[in-house]
């Protein structure tokens, strides 16, 4: 049997659930049996490795588990899962999403993440370059490059038409958004999203910023259908 592990999250206007989500459903539709595990599973709670026990229950011998990561999760927990998949002498593959020892090395130890991906049986990561960065940094288990991978939509899309509008769709928070004060003022650009859910912005657009506030993922496909972005 083949599993894919899912992370168990409220609805959120962030992009830290819907990739996983996405993974999980078209896995799903070739044969994967999904998991779900919360990604606020608290390592203080003396039932948590109970948690993650009951999840893999029916894993046996033999078959593939593909864990996604980073969760977000305390480290004891992520490590817990590739124990106690492990114990059930199970293949235990990550779908790796972010390196974020690459993309935050201000707040992540290489050392901790790079012990971390080389834990499992083999990684899948989004592109070549990656693959060969990790193997650079030591990472020596068999990866495969995805490439772009589906996105689900359950909305149709409507015919896009063709206008010079830009947009931006993303967090705006100060480190990822601040650019938006400097916007040249001969520009418009329509922007879509919140600071990590919150409405109130840290920094003040340009005046040829518009504002439009966040869109469910779903719905976003229906705004953005002119311009560039």
């Amino acid at each position: 049997m083949n599993y894919v592990i899912s992370p168990l999250q409220a609805p959120t206007d962030q992009a830290v659930v819907k990739p996983k989500q996405d993974v999980s459903h078209f896995l799903a539709e070739i044969g994967f049996r999904e998991l779900f595990l919360s990604r606020y599973v608290n390592y203080n709670d003396e039932n948590w490795r109970s948690e993650i026990l009951g999840m893999i229950s029916t894993v046996r011998r033999g078959d593939v588990v593909i864990y996604q990561t980073p969760t977000y999760a305390v480290p004891e927990v992520e490590a817990a899962v590739v124990e106690l998949v492990h114990n059930q002498q199970a293949k235990l593959v990550a779908f790796v999403h972010d390196v974020e020892y690459l993309r935050f090395p201000q707040w992540y130890d290489a050392s901790n993440n790079l012990q971390f991906l080389k834990s499992f049986d083999a990684l899948i990561v989004g592109t070549k370059a990656i693959a060969e960065r990790l193997r650079q940094d030591g990472v020596d288990i068999p990866m495969i490059p995805s490439g772009p991978w589906a996105y689900q939509q359950p909305i149709a899309y409507r015919t896009p038409q063709f206008s010079h509008t830009l947009h931006y769709a993303g967090n705006l928070v100060d480190w990822k958004a601040g650019f938006l004060q400097n916007v040249d003022p001969t520009l418009h650009i329509k922007v879509y999203g919140s600071a990590d859910g919150e409405p109130n912005l840290p920094v003040q657009p340009a005046a040829s910023v518009e504002l439009l506030g966040s869109y469910h993922q779903e719905e976003l496909g229906l705004a953005l259908n002119d311009g560039f972005g």
